[in-house]
């Protein structure tokens, strides 16, 4: 055990690994003379990003493809473009590259699964039982689920980008600074779970940083749905029996329709942004604002509030909208904005407030930016 890791809380220790991070991310906010413009055309409007040439966080946030065309200050001016850009810019808005879902504990456990949809609660009634969640503490175990699971799974889903700890650090965190579980099915390994605890400000946070599979396990597409739901499954479970606060199921892209996140969020997870270290300014084209976020609708966070915002753009019905909304119906915002080129139904407005409604941690504020007010409805405030 390390000096510094024996003189200073976990704690502490986790403030100057993120303060470290924050370092790193800014430095190339430092150069804006190396800043290029790029411009993406789409239907009814234009993203400029203005970055680092290697910087490819507006391109996954927004899936802007290929490499754009370059652009000028002629380009910032015009009504139908937005910009995106890691500087700071005043008006814009302040918006996290990834985010993590968290899950409240402080509730029986049948509660937090009546929240699962009806497929999701059978697939875990009928194998729970055969599935255990065991602690490894031997290091030539570790070493071996190291090489045998979390690496081979994290190269086959993420392919030449994945990041590979070394060794010595997946096995400090199995050891030291967190725990490593080897999840088996009727007596046979089947996946590993590498974490942590966290206190944050008085609350104890179990949080997820890998999964690890074995090949026969994540090459079988189905085999892999069963046994990722039963892994996630047992160590909020664990979390839970060991009456922590909250069950983090780890980072996935800020974006709202992000596959991995939906799954997170059918499983109750609230959006938090804690561990965000990445953030992009971002101004919505002042003339296509409810077209830009219905094809991109984004989290981001004013007064130091999180905010969703949803667009409904020009030729989308009532229907259409209500239908696409309830997929983003996430748990711990603070706010919802809805922007249309129109006034909507009474009715849709009350649907899209019950979709907020219903989530475990509810949002302060739904608010509906049309061009008329409706009845019951908070007024509409200057876009942002």
């Amino acid at each position: 055990m390390s000096l510094a890791h024996s003189l200073l809380s976990p704690e502490l220790r986790f403030a100057l690994r993120k303060l470290q991070s924050r370092l790193k991310v800014r430095a190339s906010l430092l150069t804006p003379w190396r800043f290029e413009a790029r411009r993406f055309t789409l239907p009814h409007y234009d993203v400029l990003s203005v970055a680092p040439r290697a910087d490819r966080h507006a391109n996954e946030l927004f899936r802007l493809e290929g490499e754009g065309q370059p652009g000028g200050l002629r380009d910032l001016l015009r009504s139908n473009a937005a910009l995106v850009s890691p500087m700071v810019l005043p008006g814009a808005l302040r918006v996290p590259f990834d985010v993590h879902t968290v899950v409240p504990l402080g509730r029986p456990l049948d509660d937090i699964v009546a929240r699962y949809d009806r497929e999701l609660r059978r697939t875990l009634k009928k194998h729970r039982p055969g599935y255990a969640f065991t602690h490894v503490t031997d290091p030539e175990q570790i070493a071996r689920i190291d090489a045998e699971m979390l690496v081979p799974y994290a190269r086959n889903r993420h392919g030449a980008e994945a990041r590979i700890p070394p060794h010595s650090e997946v096995r400090k965190i199995a050891l030291e600074t967190g725990r490593m579980d080897l999840v088996t099915c009727e007596g046979v390994p089947v996946a590993c779970h590498l974490g942590y605890t966290l206190n944050r400000s008085g609350q104890r946070h179990f949080i997820t940083l890998r999964f690890g599979y074995p090949e026969a396990v994540f090459s079988d597409a189905k085999r892999l749905r069963e046994v990722n739901a039963m892994n996630t499954f047992l160590a909020l479970e664990w979390a839970h029996a060991q009456q922590l606060d909250c069950y983090d199921m780890g980072s996935a892209a800020a974006r709202p329709d992000d596959g991995l996140l939906q799954w997170k969020r059918r499983r109750d997870g609230a959006i938090d942004i804690f561990h965000t270290e990445e953030w992009l300014s971002v101004r919505p084209p002042p003339a296509a604002t409810p077209a830009f976020f219905w094809d991109h609708p984004t989290f981001a966070v004013a007064e130091g509030r999180l905010e969703l915002h949803l667009g409904v753009a020009p030729g989308v019905t009532d229907e259409e909208a209500l239908a696409r909304f309830k997929q983003f119906g996430f748990s711990g915002l603070d706010r919802v904005r809805v922007h249309a080129p129109r006034a909507l139904a009474p009715k849709t407005v009350e649907t899209v407030k019950a979709i907020f409604e219903g989530q475990t941690l509810k949002p302060g504020e739904i608010i509906v930016q049309a061009p008329r007010p409706l009845s019951g409805v908070v007024e509409p405030q200057p876009a942002l």
